[in-house]
């Protein structure tokens, strides 16, 4: 039986680089990552990841591309997008201490939520040439 996403994050490619987000609140509080947060009842994973980052950083996305589902913790199993940054420069929300953006590569800010280097690796695989 496949578990149905209740949360999203997107890695978010622009120039060559990945947005990520530090968090400012609990799970994972002070740990670098993607945007993203919990569906909302009846919305589907895709209009999840692009209400959250446009609620949580202002941003707009194309196109959105599945990368992968998993747990993350709890209960919470994670739907998640690579795109590439269409408009908008960030503007942060209160749930995010800090952005930055980065070579996926190798990502230059730690802690980081457990396996966001593979994430990273596959969805600019996926993306192609962001």
């Amino acid at each position: 039986m496949q578990s149905i996403p209740n949360a999203v994050s997107v890695a978010i490619f622009s120039g060559g680089e990945v947005l990520l987000i530090q968090r400012a609140r609990p799970p994972y509080q002070g740990f670098w990552t993607l945007p993203g947060g919990r569906l909302e009842a009846g919305e589907t994973p895709e209009a999840a990841a692009l209400r959250e980052i446009e609620e949580e950083l202002g941003l707009t996305l194309e196109p959105l591309i599945p990368v992968s589902e998993a747990p993350a913790g709890g209960a919470f199993i994670l739907a998640v997008f690579a795109a590439r940054l269409k408009t908008g420069q960030p503007h942060p929300s209160d749930e995010i201490a800090s952005w930055c953006w980065t070579r996926p590569d190798s990502v230059q800010v730690a802690p980081v939520t457990p396996g966001l280097v593979p994430i990273l690796a596959r969805a600019l695989l996926l993306l192609g040439n962001p």
